[in-house]
């Protein structure tokens, strides 16, 4: 009866293709005048195949040609391997690929429309002889899998994560897949659930209870071709899916539909050979019925039961593994759509957040600019008196304070949203190391703190790394040092233990920190001193931390309570033999006004903020530049028409026209095309750079903005030439450094540390009184500490006296 049915099944196959062969086969067809697109089509039936009339057919293929008709696209079918279709589409001989799954590696490579066409996840199909139930049976075993299928690395690590071993046998289609099996070239097949539900019954497969790979099916072109396509194919599929007798839910329906060369759960063309079988015995049993009727009776009574017994056991298990399946693809629909309302919550959250920190941004930023600009104006003044000026250092210090606060912040909601990254430039480490101790060596004086910076042998002089957030990284562990230590010294050293790892400890003689702190000390809002006395964000350590490990390196601390801290970060560097550029003026001089003989050169400044506009206005005519003032944009417009300036200083947040809008007018109109508009943003982050460049701003300032970098932009636009204030005289050299120590240790005790009292108290009119006294006895020291007065360099003056 065996030989009768594979007989019977050979030539029913037989029959099948000689009707297939009987068609000629079109690779394409149009079906409008237009727009060529070529569509590659591979066996992935009911989704995308090729039908008996030899003619692309399929759920996808339904929906794309919907498309052409209502476009007036002209469809090229492409008929091609699954492998080679996507290696046609990377190249660009197919336009268009459908039913293609989404993957990290795919999207490297190609680019899909927006809204899924439909969802899919994977199962094994095994062969009646190997039963397969879970992962285990295949241990050793021949697995068959689509060449370039996305479900082989997932497929590799679950048999990975129970240490099971198996042999990958690849295949052109799932259809060749599906022949391995029932040949016995494979004992298992890796299909999708359309192929295998529609697919299974007529290879004689069964589908197992392994589910895995969840999968997003979509329309795919190649990287960076085609978008139109793309955004067109999304939105028909937005409209058909709001009309419920649309032709993506006709094809869907027809796709789903079971089909219908089953029945009873047995193959059609198993059916027509189990009966060819029957007739052949009935047919046998009619010429041997002389002979021996009623064994032949018996016989054909017994095989009938059998095979009604196999039919029934044969359906029970269809049915069960129907129910199992259909129970897993509830729970793969419920967990999809909460991982989709889920995926959706977050980034209304992220967007809401991004939008309240730029509204924050801008809304602190603005007012600390009038604060910080009017001090800087009122500090250059040379008629202040000291007293004054004090005071104006406090308000500068305090506003210096609280935008440290502001960044803080925000810097801590970028890196965690990403928008934060690490450049690589050439540093000079001496200069930046020398930069940081010198700034906070005024406050450790102030503190009766001693502040020293060693530097080893060996250290390069130039590394490759990120100079801004190394400065960051290093004054917030200086601040935190200088803050926390009453008594003692504060030592920033930088070594190098070994080639290519640079090592910076801060070691301080402060309370050190407590056991129950140190876990949690580089941790957001956490504070060495939890009693809250020391002010600060509690941010400073964990954005150091986050900003150490995204340039690779690592942080962490020693501390003894009562005995002091070191804080200490180790960074991969790579060693420069010789810097690129020119070395940056330490003490660069500050600009005093015009030169004489130059152009009346006209500033327009569009600022919505009232004290902004005064400070902004007031520093530059101080310099001699003329100043006119728009209001928003609309005005910054009507302005250049009317006033002709030569520049234009262009907030970007203003009403009725903002920043942007105004500088693309301005680009418009006759003499706007290469007029400089430099940008004044409170925003801090640096994606909203490229949209201001885009729109035609020359240059991007921030918020707060500082005088001298506000001129030297100007300048960067303008061939303006500027007038300098006197520079000071230089440091001392080594020679007059022995005469210097000679008169310091002349002094009179008394007199020396009244000297020192007065520079803590920053007291500079008592120290030009003593300096009167002394210029007959001490020539060189009263030069030398003028000097460091003129700078406001009390820390200095401390530090030589004592």
């Amino acid at each position: 009866m065996g030989r009768s049915v594979q007989e019977a099944s050979s030539a029913l196959a037989f029959t099948l293709l000689f009707a297939c062969a009987c068609f000629p086969f079109q690779s394409s067809f149009a079906l409008a005048s237009g727009r060529p697109v070529r569509v590659g089509v591979y066996d992935n039936a009911p989704k995308v195949f090729v039908d008996s009339r030899s003619r692309p057919a399929g759920f996808f293929i339904e929906l794309i040609e919907e498309a052409a008709r209502l476009d007036g696209w002209q469809l090229e079918f492409v008929v091609c391997e699954w492998n080679d279709c996507l290696k046609k589409l990377e190249a660009g001989s197919i336009d268009l690929m459908p039913d293609v799954a989404v993957s990290e590696e795919r999207l490297k490579r190609f680019d899909f429309n927006a809204i899924p066409v439909a969802q899919s996840w994977s199962t094994l199909l095994y062969h009646p002889r190997l039963p397969v139930l879970t992962l285990n049976d295949l241990a050793n075993k021949r697995i068959a899998i689509l060449q370039s299928a996305v479900q082989e690395d997932v497929l590799a690590q679950m048999m990975a994560s129970l240490n099971l071993s198996y042999q990958v046998v690849y295949v052109d289609s799932l259809a060749k897949g599906f022949e391995s099996v029932q040949q016995g070239a494979a004992e298992a097949v890796v299909s999708n659930n359309f192929f295998a539900g529609r697919n299974a019954s007529s290879y004689g497969l069964r589908l197992s209870p392994v589910i895995f790979n969840p999968a997003s099916l979509q329309f795919a072109v190649a990287k960076g071709r085609h978008a139109d396509l793309l955004t067109r194919i999304d939105r028909l599929l937005a409209q058909w899916r709001l009309d419920p007798d649309s032709v993506y839910y006709r094809a869907l329906n027809r796709a789903m539909a079971a089909p219908q060369v089953e029945i009873l759960g047995v193959a059609w063309k198993t059916v027509i050979a189990w009966s060819a079988s029957l007739l052949f015995l009935l047919l046998g049993g009619a010429a041997l019925a002389i002979f021996s009727n009623r064994q032949l009776e018996q016989i054909i009574s017994k095989r009938t039961a059998e095979l009604q017994t196999a039919i029934e056991r044969h359906e029970r298990t269809e049915a069960e593994l129907e129910r199992h399946r259909n129970h897993l693809e509830q729970i793969v629909a419920s967990r999809t759509i909460e991982l989709e309302e889920a995926k959706k919550a977050a980034e209304a959250a992220n967007l809401a957040k991004s939008g309240f920190l730029a509204s924050m941004s801008h809304e602190l930023r603005t007012p600390l600019n009038a604060i910080l600009g009017f001090s800087q104006l009122m500090a250059r003044d040379a008629s202040i008196p000291p007293a004054q000026r004090e005071q104006l250092e406090i308000i500068n210090r305090s506003g210096e304070h609280l935008l440290a606060m502001i960044n803080d912040v925000l810097d801590l909601s970028k890196i965690e949203s990403g928008k934060i990254a690490v450049s690589s430039e050439i540093v000079n480490l001496r200069q930046v190391c020398t930069e940081v101790a010198d700034l906070m060596r005024l406050r450790a004086s102030e503190r009766g703190l001693r502040l020293d910076f060693i530097l080893d042998d060996g250290v390069p002089a130039h590394i490759r790394s990120d100079a801004t957030k190394l400065r960051q990284v290093l004054l917030n562990l200086l601040g935190n040092a200088v803050k926390f230590t009453k008594e003692g010294d504060v030592v920033l050293h930088v070594r190098m233990p070994k080639e290519g790892q640079l090592l910076i400890e801060v070691h301080d003689t402060g309370p050190g920190i407590s056991q129950d702190l140190q876990q949690a000390i580089f941790e957001p809002f956490v504070q060495a001193d939890n009693k809250g006395n020391s002010g600060g964000t509690g941010l400073g350590l964990a954005i150091s931390r986050r900003i150490v490990e995204m340039m690779g390196g690592r942080i962490g601390m020693t501390t003894r309570v009562g005995q002091g801290s070191c804080f200490w970060l180790e960074l991969p560097v790579e060693k420069m033999e010789q810097a690129e550029f020119p070395e940056v003026e330490a003490h660069p001089r500050n600009i005093a006004g015009l030169l004489p003989e130059q152009p009346g050169w006209r500033i327009l400044v569009a600022e919505d903020d009232h004290d902004s506009q005064l400070f902004i206005q007031q520093a530059l005519r101080q310099i001699g530049f003329e100043v006119s003032i728009a209001c928003n944009g609309q005005e910054a417009v009507r302005l250049f028409r009317e006033w002709h300036p030569d520049l234009i200083l262009m907030d970007i947040r203003m009403p009725l026209l903002d920043g942007i809008q105004a500088t693309r007018a301005i680009r418009t109109l006759p003499g706007g095309e290469t007029l400089p508009i430099v940008a004044l943003t409170a925003s801090v982050f640096a994606e909203d750079q490229p949209q201001i460049l885009a729109a035609g701003c020359n240059e991007v300032l921030y918020k707060p903005i500082d005088i001298a970098g506000l001129l030297n932009g100007i300048a960067r636009h303008l061939p303006v030439l500027f007038r300098y204030e006197t520079p000071d005289l230089p440091l001392p050299g080594e020679t007059d450094r022995d005469l210097i120590r000679a008169e310091i240790a002349a002094l009179p005790p008394a007199l020396r540390q009244s000297l020192i009292a007065s520079a803590r108290r920053l007291d500079a009119e008592a120290i030009e009184a003593a300096l009167a006294e002394m210029a007959e006895q001490s020539p060189l020291l009263v030069k030398y500490l003028g000097l460091l007065l003129r700078r406001f360099d009390f820390g200095r003056i401390v530090e030589e006296l004592a």
